[in-house]
């Protein structure tokens, strides 16, 4: 029965919609009942609170008439049904019923005494619905219920009160009711229309499509929809007709392909059958109509059973069905009977089809294989009959490209050699190897396995094991390559265990005559005349280090593992020798493979028939390495003895037997006039017997001693001599003595001139440094064994830089030379004056007074006398030069000071000297002493500065007359977590004296370039240069060019922005160093600057010879330039010059508006100062950067 839409939709609907009216109508009902509850709860609550109220003040005046008329009043409201005011034991005092005055509460309403009771004493009132009731509203709330005339006598009673809400909700239910049934309805029509839609719309178009698709069921594929429209139902009508439309093409197209199928059966070679589950033909093709010489309409009327030659029932027919159904396919052969009673071989391949639940097969005629098949077996029993009696067993092996080895044929002759029965070996073809030899059957595999991969033939001798027994065999194979890639293997096996064991006995004798070559250390070779066959024994190979596998024995292969420069002579003396028919010997080198040489003797013997032609030669080769070594030795030794270094050989007891040619020529000694005496004849007497002793005992411990010792010539002369001794033992017996010496005159000149250079000043033949902490040290340790004062005085040339500038080094160091030898005449022998470095001289006092004034006195008149003798004019070559000294002078006494201190010390008086005027003498003092130690401290704490994160990069702002922002300077600020804010003023000198320089100056110019790289791609800063202050330190260190291209490199910062302020005495020191170092940085695309230009020394000629680009006017002379005429013309000569040399120039320290002007007259082009921007931090700095752009934008 089928189910219509039209009725099925709209029966949901109104079930769904009466559902849905009776959930409105549940959630109004619901919500109106408590919003009604909640009203009546709030209004009897108002209610009784006024009530209350109204019945105390009544009852307060004992006017218990109106108190009734109030009570009644309240009872009149809509759904009262009691208001009770009763005392404290539940008696009725005044009600809205008359009747009930006087009587128990509880007996006319729902009144609870216990509810009442518990209200009483709590004083608190309760309101709320019946538990029994839910429309019923109880209210219980405590009032003073008594009074006396006169006076208020408060005794507690209650208010009762019962309202019945059950009209409210009923006419509330009834509402609800009414609007779930106006919803129902609404629905309901709904439901309606829509079936009506449903029906006209849809079920009679559907009911179209049944019957369309009924008509197709049935086999009318012509059947038409005729459907229009553009809704889904059209839609599917015409999906419908194309369907339908498809589907008869299918089947046309099918029954097309059976004919065509049917077709090709018909024109196949082979038989074919269609078989159902009971064997039954179903059909067969033309093909198998001929080979069984049925018609066709026979056939179908067959069964299996019936074309089949042999008994077969229909229940073997099932049974072999049933396992093909298993298997789903099967290949056998049969025999089957033809029409005409002959018999035919055929091959049946099946197939079950599931879908059909029948079979099909192809027949195949192999009647004509069946035959051949039978001829090569009866040839295979002839083959076999003819094999038995040869002595060798023959096979035929197939392997296949999937690895699979199968016997095709195997004589019985192999079965009884391999003792492996035939059925065995055709059934698997590893049979045949499993009796190989263990030891033999990784050989034997490896060879298999190359031959199947290469093709190659195969050749193997190896043992098996049959019954126990080891057997030799020899098999040949020969391979034949077959169309499919498989090959057919064709070979022999063959019993050679008795030829075996035959070579064995002949290899034994062959090793015992190898076993005496060896210990002989020859080996012999027969060449073969007629053959040209050359035979080596194993020895020869072993001599000659040849594989034999490799080598191919000839003559000529023979001559060539001769060294090349002996071959020629080896091979014209054979030739000699067949010759002249005699023996020959002979002695030459072989050269290895890896480079060594052998030598070898040869010996040669030759038979010749009788017309002198050779028949063979016979010959021994016996390796002489190790006589032709220690001859080799032997003449080494005997050119040894006429080296250069002395040799002595004595006997035992250490008498000289012989000396050669250089021990004479150093000596003066000849053999014969020390042959025979003991050595001890050329001792010098400098060494105790101890030192001779302690010789003897190594010797004679090690066998062998080495040191250096002092003899004495035969003219008397003493001279030094590096001797090695060495002792020659014969079974372990000293024999004799070998003593190698050399004199080491000449050497010991030259290590006492190396420490000359160690501890003296090449240039002023001073004590260097080095000498003179050790003597200072020294010094120390000495005066407090005495406790006489010393004095170290710390001696400074005045403007000797000045010097070194204007005139040269050459000059600088005629001047030092010239000190030297002042300073020399004014100290004792026992002083020490030593070169300290540079122009800095140390002069050390020792035991002076052991009062401390007069050693003060002592120090101070020798400091006086060197002052005095330093300050008189000095001849430098055609010039003459005042120069003049400043000296600081500190005294000690015992080791309580260290060297570093006590060079602090006097540093820091000679510094005193120089600040007071210079050309002064300054003792060191106590006072000076915390100067000192504030040095130390700030020199620690410097070191800790940048490890700290304590140094901080600020940046004043360059800039021109059109207020243009051009750069920046870098400038480096400490702000130390011990000492606070230090000036740059105090810790670039010390940093510079200390060297902690250069990782600061890395530092910062890393920092800077990491800035600039940071700033890129900003409008303003990333157009802006930075400057960056480059100390001389380091600026001369060797490396300096390519660190800074190696910061640029891994900061990615642009070369072209970065400027490097160097100093005017900097690159004066070395202009042509300098000035390589610029150019290489320049083309890189790093700018320079000559900072504080005009305050040096040197001559202006050697600027223009640097790379510069701006030169950097000194603030020294911005400073005056309003008041000193003189800075404002220097201002104006260094700008002029440095715009002729196409220089840019900028003027540092601009402070006022007034120095601006003056400074732009002079030609200054750029501006840098407080005038502009003091110093600020990176982010004031970028802030400052910001304001001034905007300000300048706005103007």
């Amino acid at each position: 029965m089928r189910t219509r839409l039209s009725i099925l939709i709209p029966l949901i609907l109104v079930i769904v919609s009466i559902t849905c009216s009776f959930l409105v109508f549940l959630q109004v009902d619901r919500a109106s009942r408590v919003r009604i509850e909640q009203d009546a709860l709030g209004e009897i609550g108002m209610e009784m609170s006024r009530l209350q109220n109204l019945l105390y003040n009544r009852l307060t005046m004992g006017n218990e008439t109106d108190a009734l008329l109030d009570l009644s009043l309240a009872a009149m409201r809509p759904g009262m049904r009691a208001l009770i005011l009763a005392d404290e034991s539940g008696k009725v005092l005044l009600a809205n019923r008359f009747r009930w005055k006087g009587g128990p509460a509880a007996s006319h309403s729902a009144f609870s005494n216990a509810e009442a009771s518990l209200v009483v004493r709590s004083g608190v009132s309760k309101i709320g619905f019946n538990p029994d009731d839910a429309a019923l509203l109880q209210g219980y709330y405590p009032l003073v219920v008594s009074y006396q005339q006169g006076g208020l006598k408060k005794q507690m009673g209650l208010l009762y009160v019962e309202s019945d809400i059950s009209a409210q909700l009923k006419a509330t239910r009834l509402a609800a009711l009414e609007q779930s049934l106006i919803f129902g309805a609404i629905i309901l029509a709904a439901a309606l229309l829509i079936a009506f839609i449903l029906h006209r719309l849809v079920s009679r178009r559907v009911n179209v499509l049944l019957a369309a698709a009924g008509r197709l069921a049935l086999g009318d594929y012509a059947v038409k929809t005729h459907m229009t429209g553009s809704d889904e139902i059209s839609a599917l009508g015409k999906a419908f007709d194309n369907m339908a439309e498809s589907v008869s093409e299918n089947i046309a197209l099918r029954e097309q392909a059976t004919l065509d199928q049917k077709r090709v059966l018909d024109t196949a070679i082979d038989g074919y059958w269609l078989v159902d589950d009971g064997g039954r033909l179903l059909d067969v093709n033309d093909a198998y109509c001929r080979m069984s010489g049925y018609s066709r309409e026979e056939l179908l009327r067959m069964h299996i059973p019936d074309v089949e030659a042999k008994e077969v029932t229909l229940e073997q027919v099932a049974a072999h069905i049933a396992r093909i159904k298993e298997q789903e396919s099967d290949r056998f052969e049969s025999i089957h009977r033809r029409k005409d009673g002959s018999l035919i071989d055929v091959e049946i391949a099946t197939t079950y089809w599931k879908d059909s639940r029948h079979f099909f097969a192809f027949v195949r005629d192999i009647s004509e294989r069946t035959r051949i098949q039978k001829a090569l077996t009866e040839r295979k029993e002839q083959y076999d009959r003819l094999v038995a009696n040869i002595p060798v067993g023959v096979y035929l092996l197939l392997t296949t490209q999937a690895g699979v080895f199968q016997f095709k044929y195997a004589s019985p002759r192999l079965s009884e050699i391999l003792g492996v029965w035939s059925a065995a070996i055709y059934a698997d073809a590893q049979a045949a190897f499993d009796p190989v030899h263990p030891d033999d059957l990784p050989e034997f595999v490896a060879l298999n396995q190359q031959a199947a991969r290469t093709h190659e033939n195969f050749l193997w001798e190896g043992r098996i094991l049959r019954e126990g027994e080891v057997r030799w065999l020899r098999i040949e194979s020969k391979p034949e390559l077959l169309e499919n890639g498989d090959c057919l293997w064709d070979g022999m096996v063959q019993d050679i265990t008795e030829q075996k064991l035959a070579r064995l006995e002949l290899d034994l004798d062959q090793e015992r005559f190898a076993e005496a070559q060896k210990v002989g250390h020859f080996g012999s070779w027969e060449l073969n005349f007629a053959s040209g066959k050359l035979i080596w024994s194993d020895e020869i190979f072993e001599i000659f280090e040849i594989d034999q596998s490799k080598f191919a024995a000839s003559y000529v292969a023979f001559l060539n593992t001769i060294h090349p420069d002996d071959r020629d002579r080896v091979n014209q003396a054979y030739i000699d020798s067949l010759a002249d028919q005699k023996p020959y010997q002979i002695i030459h080198r072989l050269q290895m493979a890896d480079g060594r040489i052998k030598w070898v003797e040869e010996r040669c013997s030759s038979t010749f028939d009788d017309s002198g032609n050779p028949l063979r030669s016979i010959g021994t080769v016996q390796d002489v390495t190790e006589r032709e070594r220690l001859a080799e030795q032997a003449r080494i030794a005997a050119v040894a003895f006429e080296t250069q270094e002395a040799i002595i050989v004595t006997d035992r007891d250490a008498n000289i037997i012989t000396v050669n040619r250089a021990f004479e020529e150093i000596t003066g000694y000849s053999q014969e006039e020390v042959q025979g005496k003991n050595p001890r004849m050329l001792s010098s007497g400098r060494h105790e017997a101890g030192f001779y002793k302690q010789m003897w005992d190594a010797i004679n411990e090690t066998g062998r001693w080495s040191g250096e010792m002092w003899d004495r010539r035969k003219d008397g002369g003493v001279y030094p001599k590096w001797l090695t001794i060495t002792s020659v033992k014969h079974h372990d017996e000293v024999t004799h003595y070998v003593a190698v010496f050399v004199d080491i005159s000449e050497r010991k000149k030259a290590e006492e001139e190396i420490k000359n250079l160690a501890f003296f000043d090449p240039l002023t033949g001073l004590p260097n440094r080095r000498l003179l902490l050790d003597r200072l040290h020294l010094a120390l340790g000495q005066s407090a064994r005495s406790e006489n004062f010393g004095a170290l005085m710390f001696i400074d040339l005045d403007h000797f830089k000045v010097l070194n500038d204007t005139k040269g080094h050459e000059y600088g160091d005629k001047l030092l030379v010239e000190v030297a030898k002042r300073l020399n005449t004014c100290v004792r022998e026992t002083d020490t004056v030593a070169r300290f470095g540079g122009d800095e001289f140390i002069i050390l006092l020792e035991g002076l007074s052991l009062d401390q004034n007069d050693a003060v006195e002592q120090a101070g008149r020798i400091a006086e006398k060197m002052r005095d003798a330093l300050s008189r004019p000095y001849q430098l070559g055609d010039e003459q030069y005042q120069s003049s000294p400043s000296i600081g002078v500190v005294l000690f006494r015992g080791d309580l000071v260290t060297t570093e201190e006590l060079l602090k010390q006097a540093d820091l008086a000679m510094y005193k000297a120089k600040d007071g005027g210079r050309n002064m003498v300054c003792f060191f003092e106590a006072s000076m002493q915390a100067l000192l130690e504030s040095r130390t401290l700030l020199e620690n704490a410097l070191r800790q500065a940048l490890p700290n994160g304590e140094l901080e990069l600020f940046f004043q702002l360059q800039t021109n007359e059109a207020k243009d922002l051009l750069g920046a300077e870098v400038l480096l600020r400490w702000r130390s977590a011990v000492l606070g804010m230090v000036s740059p003023a105090e810790f670039i000198p010390l940093a510079e004296k200390t060297k902690l320089i250069l990782p600061i100056g890395d530092w910062v110019l890393e920092k800077a370039c990491r800035q600039l790289k940071a700033w890129q791609g900003h409008p303003v800063l990333g157009k802006m240069h930075l400057a960056v202050n480059i100390s001389p330190l380091q600026f001369h260190q060797p490396g300096f060019v390519c660190r800074v291209k190696t910061i640029l490199v891994d900061t990615g910062a642009d070369p072209r922005l970065l400027e490097l302020e160097l100093t005017e005495n900097l690159v004066l020191e070395d202009v042509r160093e300098a000035a390589r170092k610029m150019d290489e940085l320049k083309a890189f695309g790093v700018r320079f600057s000559m900072d504080d230009f005009g305050t040096g020394y040197s001559s202006l000629q050697y600027i223009k010879q640097l790379p510069i680009d701006m030169l950097k006017i000194d603030q020294s002379f911005v400073r005056d330039i309003l008041t000193d005429p003189g800075d404002a013309m220097m201002v104006q000569t260094i700008a002029g010059m440095a715009h002729n040399f196409g220089f840019d120039v900028i003027a540092e320290g601009v402070e006022t508006q007034e120095q601006l002007h003056p400074l732009i007259l002079c030609g200054c082009e750029k501006f840098q100062g407080y005038l502009f921007s003091k110093p600020v931090s990176l982010a004031d700095f970028e802030a400052l950067v910001d304001k001034w752009t905007l300000e300048k934008a706005a103007k």
